[in-house]
């Protein structure tokens, strides 16, 4: 079953908190998704254009994160294999996650051989991370299914329907963030 059906299989199961999500910061009284896929949920045909869009946005933010299973060591192992050898700290900010977590992967992964810790000469805070050569093949292995799902996901766009839908969500993005430039036009 690929990511997305699991996605889908997931959401027909989750209670839904009254903002459309689910999980510990909303009520959970709600009744869990019909079967079928989003656009068949009777909610989502009720709800209005932007509910819907937003809808949409969360169902396949989601779903990107969840593509490789446990999202974020994948992530540390494709960042250590774009970026080389990172100081613990370092990957840490990369990454955008608190150390705690950032412990927490590094030591499964640690575990499990994919990567190697040592402490670092520059900075004795902190330690140096790099991947050792199973970890390696991993991470390729992870670039090549990312870079499938992602031609997969993109399949029935052309590179000007891609381009543009890209353009008007970063310009969402930026809305969003307070960052729009053409707001005082």
């Amino acid at each position: 079953m690929n990511r997305l059906k699991e996605y889908n299989n997931h959401l027909n199961h989750c209670p839904r908190a009254p903002h459309g999500g689910h999980g510990p910061h909303g009520e959970q009284d709600r009744p869990p998704h019909p079967r079928g896929r989003l656009t068949d949920n009777p909610r989502y045909q009720a709800d209005s254009v932007d509910g819907k869009l937003l809808a949409v946005l969360r169902a396949l933010g989601h779903a990107s994160k969840h593509m490789d299973g446990k999202g974020g060591q994948t992530r540390v192992l494709r960042l250590l294999r774009e970026e080389g050898e990172m100081t613990q700290r370092a990957l840490t900010q990369a990454l955008g996650i608190q150390p705690g977590s950032a412990s927490e992967i590094l030591a499964k992964l640690e575990q499990a051989g994919f990567i190697l810790r040592t402490p670092s000469v520059r900075d004795r805070r902190t330690s140096d991370v790099a991947l050792t050569e199973i970890g390696r093949r991993r991470a390729d292995e992870a670039a090549a299914r990312e870079a499938a799902h992602r031609e997969k996901l993109f399949s029935t766009l052309t590179e000007e329907e891609r381009t543009k839908l890209l353009s008007m969500l970063e310009g969402l993005y930026r809305s969003w963030e307070g960052k729009d430039r053409r707001a005082g036009e």
